[in-house]
């Protein structure tokens, strides 16, 4: 969430965790695909618009574009931008973008 001034702005994001091909959404759900289902979905957005459902009654879609996931469309909050994020040694998550 970002205060500027009066006003309130609260940005919903979702993220995608390298190299686990999982997807968190902000409302909760989490997605989990295969790496090779993924990258394929990448491949096939290069030339156009694809999405890529977790097949539980359509809830969540991925929205790939330009050889990236962009965004995942959530049933409860409407669209959200995926952040990248990478696993550290450590385990822990660290920000790529």
């Amino acid at each position: 969430m970002v205060v500027f001034g009066v006003f309130i702005l609260a940005f919903k994001m979702a993220i995608e965790v390298f190299p686990s091909s999982s997807f968190y959404c902000d409302c909760g759900h989490k997605l989990y695909f295969f790496e090779n289902t993924v990258s394929e979905m990448e491949k096939m957005s290069r030339t156009k618009l694809v999405t890529l459902s977790d097949g539980q009654d359509n809830e969540h879609k991925i929205v790939f574009f330009n050889g990236l996931a962009i965004e995942i469309i959530c049933s409860k909050l409407g669209n959200c931008t995926i952040a990248l994020f990478c696993h550290s040694p450590g385990g822990r998550l660290l920000e790529a973008l």
